[in-house]
């Protein structure tokens, strides 16, 4: 069986991981404060991507290698 979770508040999202449960690309909001926040890490997708996106995460967590390697794969294909 394949878990997943879906949420509709952004805001949830990001919340979900400051406290550690994973990584999400949400559209990055130009009145959002989550690149003054320490505990997150905003990677802006590359421009070709033809929307404001980013890749959030928690700052420091023990998966940096795979969340790097997802933002490099995402960079590739879009």
């Amino acid at each position: 069986m394949t878990e997943f979770l879906e949420l509709n508040s952004l805001e949830g999202i990001v919340e979900l991981v400051r406290q550690g449960i994973g990584v999400a690309i949400v559209p990055l909001l130009q009145r959002s404060s989550w690149k003054r926040d320490d505990a997150l890490r905003v990677m802006p997708l590359p421009p070709e991507a033809n929307c404001n996106m980013g890749m959030l995460e928690r700052a420091e967590h023990g998966k940096m290698a795979v969340t790097a390697a997802i933002a490099r794969h995402l960079k590739e294909v879009i």
